[in-house]
Formats: C-alpha cells, sequence, structure tokens
C-alpha cells in the first residue's frame, strides 16, 4: 500500500467480487488481465492507493476466487445474501471493517467493482482526496457530466444502506441526497465502463490492457 495521503475522515475500500458473472463465460474475474486476472489487478490497483484497508466481499463460488486472494494484504469476507444485491455486498464489507478495524465514525467507504481493473490507484486517490476536503457525505466521479464509479459513502449511511436493499440499492440513496453528494470531474471515461460480458471484456483489455485478449471464450446470451 502507499502512503497514506490523509490522516482525518480515513477511507477504506469494499471491493464488490461477489456476483455469479452469468454473461460471461470464463467466469470474467478470473480472466488473464496482464500477468494477472482481473480480480487481482482490481485488488492491486486498491492496495497501491492510498485508502487504508481494503476488504474483498466474495459470494458465488467463493472458494476459487478466495485461492487467488492467498498473498494478498486484504480482509476477505463472503456475503450469502449476495443475490440481494449491490447493497447488500457493499453492507457486508462496511460491516466487516467496522468489526475488523474499528474505524472512527468519519470514516468513509469506497465502493468499488471487482469488473473494473482499469479504475488506477490515481483516481482512487483523487476520490480520497476529495472526501477528505469536501467534507461531502458522498463523493462520485463523473465525466462528461456523467456519473461513475467507484463513489464513497459515509459510514453515517451504514443503516440507509441496509434499508436500501430490495428497496432501490445504492441508487436510491443517490436520489435521496443530492445535496449531499461532491461529483468529482475526472478525464477519463474509464469510471463509466466495467466488464459485463466478454465483449466487454475484450474491449476494455484493447482499451486499457496491454492490446490482446485471452482467445477461446464465450458470452452467454
Amino acid at each position: 500500500m502507499s502512503e497514506i495521503i490523509h490522516k482525518n475522515r480515513p477511507v477504506y475500500a469494499v471491493l464488490l467480487a461477489a456476483g455469479e458473472s452469468r454473461r460471461c463465460r470464463p467466469k470474467k474475474l478470473f480472466l488473464p488481465w496482464g500477468r494477472v486476472t482481473v480480480l487481482e489487478r482490481s485488488v492491486s490497483n486498491l492496495l497501491d492507493s492510498g485508502v487504508e484497508k481494503t476488504v474483498v466481499v466474495l459470494g458465488h463460488e467463493p472458494a476459487p476466487l478466495q485461492r487467488l486472494l492467498i498473498n494478498k494484504d486484504c480482509l476477505v469476507v463472503i456475503n450469502r445474501e449476495y443475490r440481494r444485491g449491490m447493497a447488500s455486498t457493499f453492507l457486508a464489507g462496511i460491516r466487516e471493517i467496522k468489526s475488523a478495524l474499528s474505524p472512527p465514525p468519519d470514516a468513509g467507504y469506497l465502493l468499488a467493482l471487482a469488473d473494473a481493473p482499469f479504475i488506477d490507484p490515481d483516481i482512487v486517490n483523487r476520490l480520497v482526496a476529495a472526501y477528505r476536503d469536501e467534507k461531502a457525505d458522498i463523493v462520485v466521479p463523473t465525466y462528461k457530466e456523467k456519473r461513475g464509479h467507484p463513489s464513497i459513502f459515509s459510514g453515517v449511511f451504514s443503516s440507509e444502506i441496509a434499508d436500501s436493499i430490495d428497496r432501490g440499492g445504492m441508487r436510491e440513496l443517490l436520489r435521496k441526497y443530492p445535496e449531499r453528494i461532491h461529483h468529482l470531474p475526472v478525464e477519463t471515461e474509464a469510471v463509466l465502463e466495467d466488464i459485463d460480458t466478454y465483449a466487454d471484456y475484450k474491449k476494455q483489455y484493447d482499451k486499457y490492457g496491454v492490446n490482446t485478449f485471452a482467445p477461446g471464450a464465450r458470452t452467454e446470451k
């Protein structure tokens, strides 16, 4: 992990890696990204940033993913209720951090996607700095005025995140509190992208990776 870039309003990363990858075969988190997998690169990007600690939240068939993380300096937790959506998985990570690390009340939690290995540490650090400096409860990156990811949410929203499960999730939280959001413009459309299908993987790998992709995979309809 790089040097921590703040002391007040610390930020902890929650990497969501619980989904079933129904639309992409081979499963997207196992696909290569350079010399490592998509999951490993996404984790390393957070470990190389200024977040205090990273927790990876697994769900569907966690054992093979756990093996990829054995040598990573991160917490790992399994969300057995991952089918209830992103808010459920995010909350599982927040609860693990609170239980294991006892963060201060003003801590923020970075909601990061495991299928976005192109979100580099610099983007994360800019979000962390904005959370610290702007004193906002929510920080969201934007590209050409479109909201993207990852985003930071203050721990004060923990109970509301729990209430949002099955009721609109994180988007409902953003809709409910527009005045508490700080929008951070960035210069890369990477914040708008992720990997849902193998076609997405090929596109993003060619754009952000090393200009090759693994052959022989298929996308399920």
